[in-house]
């Protein structure tokens, strides 16, 4: 008989500090919804994140039900992916009760349906798990508990996570393995979807596993937590050596032949929720649990002893944290000195951060920015506010001069309204899919957008929806050369980003 793998992804991130809620809304103007086998089989050969990988790995087939050795090719048989629903949105506030629980439904409703028309062999599904909504600090544990009430105590359910996931001991217990990203930069997502898969074989094959679960009370911030450091990038203190050697640890515990996934979660800091902390997850066969216990409890240990690595300070140029004056101070001496800048200098502004679920209409790095002149190349800052495109487009558009209020709307608490004048740019249709460096495969469609360039010689990007306000193509879409010589860049996204556009130059 052929196998039944449901499939499903359920994605956002949540950031406590961001006032606007995330709505079913979100979902709609992410990505298309997936729910048909036709939507999946378009994810074939695409790498699209981790539901891309499932699809791609999920290629073969066990011949029998002897064991992972017996394992032969997809076109050889038959086999059969069971769609669930493929819903992503983009990291911001709270989910809305109403709507959590609507899309909750829309989830669980497939996986009851296929479950009544046959048995289920394995479910694969990918979470961020930092969701949290209004009135459930837990929902993506609740998901899973739901899953395993509707399959079975015994059908294997294998959960992909965010690196900065908030891992619960409802979803360590609900879930038969948990297999998280391994790198921030996140650039490997494509490849976590396909060891989830990977992870599923084995356990189709008979296997027996044990989850060793350590949680401890630290929460790291991303600014120096990149997995790619280079060597002189940690001597240079812009990145914790703890942090790369950490990496290192879970490739070679992930080639133990005992070992399924070995992960850890450095969490969403920006979480208000009960049980935070970050966590070592080994998932192995059951006769090395305690194995698989000491490794985890030994690398809790690790991080927790070098807990003072995570700390930034200014003193380092590539993982300091600075105040928005002296990070564009810096930015202008470099961009204006002597020698002449051989590339782009890039500020990652934590603070308003969209990948980490911020409004993205901050107005403190703006406000620095036009308090200077960038006569060396643009200084390039993008920020949401549909409000801001509908008034250059209403104004006539590209050529004409306009003074407007920008930023503070979304979010009133930390940032006020600025305004100021400039001149009106190019206004198109902004979507694209990131081809280079963190979020690689991913599209991003982010509504009407305009370019204004005030007389500093800024450009501000604005946008209408919430997105990627980092990559290199919403700056090549706008017309700028995020590489090029004496420009200045605000890439909404922790400081740990600029690493991407560093390997890029």
């Amino acid at each position: 008989m052929a196998l039944r793998i449901a499939c499903g992804r359920w994605w956002q991130e949540t950031n406590d500090l961001n006032p606007v809620a995330t709505t079913r809304r979100n979902f709609e103007t992410y990505a298309p919804i997936l729910k048909t086998s036709e939507d999946f089989e378009a994810l074939q050969g695409a790498r699209a994140g981790e539901l891309g990988g499932f699809v791609d790995e999920l290629n073969w087939h066990p011949c029998s039900r002897g064991g992972v050795d017996e394992l032969s090719a997809w076109g050889d048989t038959e086999a059969e992916i069971i769609p669930l629903c493929g819903m992503t949105a983009f990291s911001s506030g709270r989910m809305e009760a109403a709507a959590y629980a609507a899309m909750r439904e829309e989830i669980l409703a497939p996986l009851r349906a296929a479950q009544a028309v046959a048995p289920l062999d394995g479910v694969l599904v990918t979470l961020h798990g930092a969701m949290v909504a209004h009135g459930q600090d837990d929902p993506e544990g609740a998901l899973l508990a739901d899953m395993r009430e509707i399959v079975g105590a015994d059908v294997p359910i294998v959960c992909t996570l965010d690196l900065h996931c908030h891992v619960t001991r409802t979803m360590v217990d609900a879930a038969t393995a948990l297999v998280l990203y391994l790198t921030a930069p996140h650039i490997d997502m494509y490849e976590t979807g396909q060891r989830g898969a990977r992870a599923l074989k084995r356990l189709l094959g008979g296997e027996k596993v044990a989850t060793a679960f350590c949680k401890f009370p630290s929460i790291m911030p991303a600014e120096r937590a990149n997995t790619q450091a280079t060597a002189q990038q940690q001597l240079d203190g812009a990145a914790s050596a703890q942090r790369v050697a950490a990496y290192h640890k879970l490739l070679k515990l992930e080639q133990l032949p005992w070992v399924l996934s070995a992960g850890v979660s450095t969490t969403q800091p920006w979480l208000a929720v009960s049980e935070m902390g970050s966590s070592v997850i080994i998932t192995a066969a059951a006769d090395h649990a305690a194995e698989a216990a000491a490794a985890a409890a030994a690398l809790a240990e690790e991080f927790w002893e070098a807990r003072e690595e995570y700390m930034p300070t200014d003193a380092s140029c590539g993982g300091g944290l600075l105040p928005a004056a002296a990070a564009v101070e810096q930015a202008h001496a470099y961009c204006h000195g002597t020698p002449a800048p051989s590339g782009s200098c890039v500020i990652g502004d934590g603070s308003d951060a969209t990948t980490s679920g911020a409004p993205g209409d901050a107005t403190g790095l703006l406000r620095e920015l036009i308090s200077r002149s960038w006569a060396s190349g643009p200084a390039l800052i993008p920020m949401i506010s549909p409000q801001g495109v509908a008034a250059c487009e209403a104004c006539g558009g590209a050529g004409e001069e306009i003074t407007l209020s920008l930023g503070g709307v979304l979010d009133t608490r930390f940032s006020a309204p600025l305004q100021l004048t400039g001149t009106v740019g190019k206004l198109w249709d902004c979507s694209y899919k990131v081809a280079r460096g963190h979020c690689a495969g991913m599209a991003f469609n982010l509504g009407r957008a305009a370019t204004l360039r005030t007389e500093q010689n800024v450009v501000i990007i604005l946008v209408s929806v919430s997105g990627g306000l980092f990559c290199c193509e919403l700056f090549e879409q706008a017309g700028f050369d995020p590489f090029s010589a004496g420009s200045a860049i605000i890439a909404k996204s922790p400081a740990g980003f600029r690493a991407t556009y560093l390997r890029l130059l």
